[in-house]
């Protein structure tokens, strides 16, 4: 085993994946499922794809292992996994082009073999098109690819906080009551974290609420104005609203 630069161990690149190592790969899953079959079919398909040019052989192995919670459900197999994985990485090289990625993810299947460099018209590429628009929708594509958002959500947890405050200084600055609705409005639709995740942080560390306090004032806040708006008030009274929700915060505090 390698060790990488912040001590976390990878796993070597075997010059053939054998059933052995494989189950060392899923030891999690099969504590937690029992029972994983791994057929030389999807030993063939692992050795295959870790050969694979375009394939990082390493980030390929590391994705099967760090997304293997996909695997809990009971009709999930380990070749429907590791297609799925194969697909949502050729997702992310093609621009999310789910047609070519589905083309380059079943390379080895006849179905694909028959229409591969059909033109965009023919009835084969629209084929083929529909089986990945099907395949882009299968729960355990969804699944992964869900599951690869969270970290990248994580990593920029402090620009959430930076975009709390610029939308606040919005909010409150803003000239037109308006713009200081779509303002509170925008934090709180384009802050939330994926959804259908639980995310479990095994640390130490108590999480500070401010955010969340402030997100559950601003919702209160724009839903009140909004109710306002559409009964018809005043300006005044719908700018009224924001001084009114503070002080009562101040208040609920002190």
């Amino acid at each position: 085993m390698a060790e990488g630069k912040l001590g976390v161990v990878k796993p070597e690149i075997p010059d053939t994946v054998t059933e052995e190592i494989v189950y060392g790969w899923f030891s999690k899953t099969i504590k937690e499922k029992k029972k994983l079959t791994i057929t030389d079919e999807c030993l063939d398909l692992i050795n295959q794809t870790i050969k694979e040019p375009e394939f990082d052989g390493f980030r390929f192995i590391d994705t099967l292992i760090t997304y293997q919670t996909a695997l809990a459900g009971d009709r999930v197999g380990l070749e429907d996994y590791i297609n799925a994985v194969r697909f949502c990485s050729f997702l992310e090289v093609t621009n999310g082009n789910a047609t070519e990625a589905y083309i380059k993810a079943f390379s080895y299947r006849d179905f694909v073999k028959d229409r591969v460099g059909a033109t965009k018209n023919s009835d084969e590429y629209k084929q083929l098109a529909s089986a990945a628009t099907r395949y882009r929708k299968n729960p355990l594509v969804v699944n992964i690819m869900t599951q690869a958002e969270v970290p990248l959500w994580l990593m920029f947890q402090g620009y959430r906080y930076q975009a709390v405050n610029v939308l606040v200084k919005e909010m409150n600055n803003a000239p037109l009551p308006k713009d200081r609705i779509n303002a509170a409005d925008k934090l709180l639709f384009h802050l939330k974290p994926p959804e259908n995740i639980k995310v479990e942080l095994e640390v130490g560390l108590k999480q500070d609420n401010i955010v969340d306090q402030y997100e559950t004032m601003l919702s209160n806040m724009v839903k009140e104005q909004k109710k306002l708006i559409e009964s018809g008030s005043s300006l005044n009274t719908v700018t009224n609203v924001k001084a009114n929700f503070i002080d009562a915060e101040v208040i609920a505090n002190g």
